[in-house]
């Protein structure tokens, strides 16, 4: 008998195979591939900013989950919600596009009493495919503001993307300060499909990726 996760990673693979044999255009919503915050880390990242890369971090840490504005059943529910679907696989996929395939190798995941609501917690390990270390630490129901910080740590500094948009790094032997996103690269989805419709270079991020992140998700989820 089949998990739920194995279905639904099926039915994503199934999606991307239907729309590549059909000559779809097709697009997902991962807003971090087009804001300024996000393409300037992937931009330093990509310049050498941090220099050879040493660990990776996801830090999630949510006061309440789901938040004052999120409160629905399917948001809070297990099955379809919880913080680690909603929020972090879009740094899944991020990690799978600026560094490459990724790796569980471990998880530790909380569930409060309630057998219907979604995960309170998760500490996870992975690996890119060279061996480099990914951690996954997140929380809610806990003290504090809500905190989303994403870090690369290399030979030569540390570069953080913080709360989806700010930028935060340092070389080594300095402190960790602000960084300016770089306005220019800011662009949108629909932009890119614009570009995909009329048969022009475009950045999209289709089914097959979201599928490739859908594989990692599900294997942390369950």
């Amino acid at each position: 008998m089949k998990n739920h996760w194995q279905t639904r990673v099926e039915e994503a693979e199934s999606l991307y195979i239907l729309a590549k044999e059909k000559g779809i255009i097709h697009a997902m919503n991962f807003p971090l591939n087009y804001s300024s915050g996000s393409k300037t880390f992937a931009s330093l990242i990509k310049e050498g900013y941090v220099g050879k890369v040493r660990r990776l971090v996801l830090k999630m840490h949510f006061s309440e989950w789901p938040r004052p504005w999120q409160q629905n059943d399917w948001i809070a529910s297990r099955e379809q919600g919880g913080f680690v679907l909603e929020v972090g696989v879009h740094y899944i996929q991020q990690i799978q596009k600026i560094f490459g395939e990724v790796n569980v190798l471990n998880k530790i995941v909380q569930y409060p009493e309630d057998p219907n609501a979604c995960e309170v917690g998760i500490l996870a390990q992975l690996e890119l495919e060279d061996g480099t270390p990914i951690l996954i630490d997140g929380l809610s129901q806990i003290a504090g503001n809500e905190e989303i910080r994403f870090t690369a740590y290399g030979t030569d500094g540390t570069l953080s993307l913080l709360n989806w948009s700010e930028l935060e790094g340092g070389k080594l032997g300095e402190p960790v300060q602000r960084i300016e996103a770089n306005p220019f690269l800011e662009n949108s989805l629909l932009n890119e499909l614009v570009k995909a419709m009329k048969g022009e270079n475009a950045e999209i991020i289709d089914f097959h990726e979201g599928y490739k992140a859908q594989v990692v998700l599900e294997q942390l989820r369950g």
